[in-house]
């Protein structure tokens, strides 16, 4: 089902996922410190346990409901940092990412959504991004091979990614990869000195390796 009403618009789902990070004031979003890094926890609801619809309001308020009273989830796209929002889709799910920075909470939940008597679930997946695409920048992901064109936010698949390194496929990446990267050289020894003096360094290389290796191989 999908309803307009008011602009409102509503979208029926299959499934809804989350995970909740918990960080302590002191640590960044990627920081692996046990002492300041909780386990994340994860929830997953079926549509079987109740009907599932994602609902953006023309106050760019985006919510996740339950049985059209429980609000499992919500967004202000329109006073949120626009940058603290990260979204990608493919195919017939949309997975957001945001911070609450006062709880030092970091969110992810994916939806699925569900087809319809007009529109299948990747078109109201399609449908959905369009509309968020005013307020937050969402990226592709392309999972199909290198044959389909490639948007102006499109992530390749790792298949696609490994001939591109390799010089096999001469695709044109999207934009989404050419985005300059700032290092200060003069960290380099820093760096270099912190991670060598890890006991652990060697193993992960290797295993870095390892991984690189059968990409390659399945890549074929």
């Amino acid at each position: 089902m999908n309803s307009s009403s008011k602009s409102t618009k509503t979208w029926t789902l299959l499934r809804y996922a989350v995970e909740i990070n918990h960080h302590s004031p002191s640590s960044s979003p990627n920081s692996t410190s046990s002492s300041e890094r909780q386990q994340p926890q994860r929830q997953l609801i079926d549509c079987s346990e109740g009907l599932l619809c994602l609902t953006l309001t023309p106050s760019q308020q985006l919510y996740v409901i339950r049985d059209d009273t429980e609000k499992i989830e919500c967004v202000d796209l329109l006073t949120t940092d626009s940058s603290s929002v990260m979204g990608t889709y493919t195919g017939d799910s949309l997975l957001l990412t945001y911070l609450i920075p006062h709880d030092n909470i970091q969110r992810k939940f994916l939806v699925k959504f569900a087809s319809t008597a007009t529109l299948n679930a990747r078109q109201h997946c399609e449908d959905c991004v369009k509309l968020l695409s005013h307020s937050i920048n969402i990226t592709h992901f392309d999972s199909t091979s290198s044959s389909s064109p490639i948007t102006t936010n499109s992530i390749v698949s790792i298949a696609d990614m490994i001939k591109y390194l390799m010089k096999e496929n001469p695709i044109q990446l999207s934009s989404y990869y050419n985005q300059e990267v700032v290092f200060n050289w003069k960290e380099t020894d820093e760096l270099l000195e912190k991670y060598l003096c890890d006991e652990t360094f060697p193993d992960f290389v290797a295993n870095v390796a390892s991984v690189l290796e059968t990409m390659k191989d399945s890549s074929k």
